[in-house]
């Protein structure tokens, strides 16, 4: 055996201690946790003793998640006996983890953990499923109440989770935006990272407040100084953002740049895309189709589907990658099924060309829905022209004018060339078309 070999051979076994430590480290994690949860109820103070236990196996390794889910135990556990300061502690703990992977998308990656460690039983299964739907109804009394006592104490976390109950009208709560911004004001102030981010995207969107991306910013900027996972990378890939678009601040792709790869290394699959796109467009850095796709497969894998979407774009191309067809197919299929409006017009487009017109038609029509204008042309044209379905003038010239509307001149041209042609009955039915459209999209 030469030294090329023994090094080798070194290193191999290194990795498989790491991997067996890790293993043993998780079989014993998940053996005190359902010790745990057993006496949670009967025998609270050894359910606590078998937390305490389990966080002290955590202190060496990489289990941020894994802390995030048993401080929630312990959460629960502190409420139930009114322990209040201790629940604070416990839920500030539990809640940035937690947040910030349903926030970013990842939501499976808090799932899998779960039944990794025992936990995953049929009802927080059915609690993931409805999360993941945006659906709260899974907030029962006790845990709004024990919110609410928390809050009342300027625990700064439940401060936070009572605003995001008014934001969105959950737990039971009457939307109301100002009592949401007062609420995310507050648990800001204290410096929650979770609150800083939350109104910073709400003077993003403008919403309950006019749009401000300066004040987003300062935000996003005292969030980023944090040293908190995945809130962290999450507020660097917004700032970035406002630095590639110039929104609140000077255009600035170097510094765009800097920020998405900094939040990209990190494992945010938001800035994985957008560092990917300037890789792609040599925006802020040396133009490197080849990286800029292995980015988009990293944010592809983690189930984000603009990510996905972008793949299936340079699969199609041949752009940082050999051209596939079916590549490019199956990653606007995976972008589709997420409910991304260009990804069901890729791959209907994809269908288009293959003369399904059936599927081209259904997979146009779900995007059109959404708004989207390129969606809206090449329906326009199927109805125009019958293809895979009967001639229809009318939804065609209808079509084609809300994607003019949206700025495509091609279809303005296709739209003023059939008005020409029409009678003014027919007219009369675009406009009918075009109304009943809008009134049942008013927000788009």
């Amino acid at each position: 055996m030469n030294l090329h070999d023994v090094r080798w051979l070194k290193t191999g076994m290194l990795i498989l201690f790491a991997a067996s430590t890790c293993w043993s480290q998780q079989a014993k994690l998940k053996e005190i946790l359902v010790v745990a949860v057993k006496e949670s109820d009967q025998n609270p103070a050894e359910a606590e003793r078998q937390y305490k236990s389990a966080l002290h196996e955590m202190e060496t390794g990489s289990f941020e998640i894994e802390r995030s889910i048993v401080f929630g135990l312990l959460t629960n556990l502190y409420c139930a006996q009114e322990r209040y300061a201790e629940a604070a502690d416990s839920l500030e703990r539990s809640t940035v983890t937690s947040y910030m992977l349903g926030r970013t998308g990842r939501l499976n990656v808090l799932e899998s953990k779960s039944a990794e460690l025992g936990l995953l039983t049929e009802r927080e299964k059915a609690v993931f499923a409805q999360a993941r739907k945006g659906d709260e109804s899974f907030l029962n009394v006790s845990i709004i109440t024990c919110l609410n006592q928390l809050a009342s104490r300027n625990a700064k976390a439940a401060q936070f989770l009572v605003g995001s109950m008014y934001e969105f009208g959950s737990g039971g709560i009457k939307q109301d935006l100002d009592a949401a911004i007062r609420s995310y004001r507050s648990s800001a102030e204290q410096g929650f990272v979770l609150a800083q981010i939350r109104l910073g995207d709400v003077y993003f969107g403008g919403k309950g407040v006019a749009k401000d991306y300066v004040e987003a910013r300062k935000l996003y900027e005292k969030a980023a100084t944090q040293l908190q996972p995945y809130a962290q990378s999450y507020a660097q890939s917004q700032l970035g953002w406002l630095y590639d678009n110039g929104l609140g601040v000077q255009q600035d792709y170097d510094r765009a740049y800097k920020l998405y790869r900094a939040a990209a290394e990190q494992g945010d699959p938001s800035a994985q895309v957008r560092l990917g796109w300037l890789l792609m467009q040599g925006l802020g850095v040396r133009k490197d189709p080849v990286e800029g796709v292995s980015w988009y497969q990293k944010a592809a894998l983690q189930g984000n589907r603009e990510g996905q979407n972008n793949l299936g774009t340079a699969y199609l191309k041949g752009v940082g990658v050999k051209q596939d067809d079916f590549e490019a197919a199956t990653w606007y299929q995976r972008a589709a099924e997420q409910g991304l409006a260009d990804g069901q017009y890729n791959l209907g487009h994809v269908y288009h060309q293959k003369q399904d017109y059936k599927e081209a038609i259904r997979l146009y029509e779900m995007s059109v829905e959404q708004g989207n204008k390129d969606a809206m042309v090449d329906l326009g044209w199927m109805c125009e022209h019958g293809e895979g379905a009967n001639k229809d003038i009318i939804k065609a010239t209808a079509l084609y004018f809300l994607a003019s509307e949206r700025g495509d001149e091609g279809a303005r041209m296709r739209m003023n060339n059939m008005l020409r042609t029409m009678s003014s009955s027919e007219a009369q039915e675009v406009r009918q078309w075009i109304d009943a459209w809008k009134a049942k999209h008013k927000n788009l």
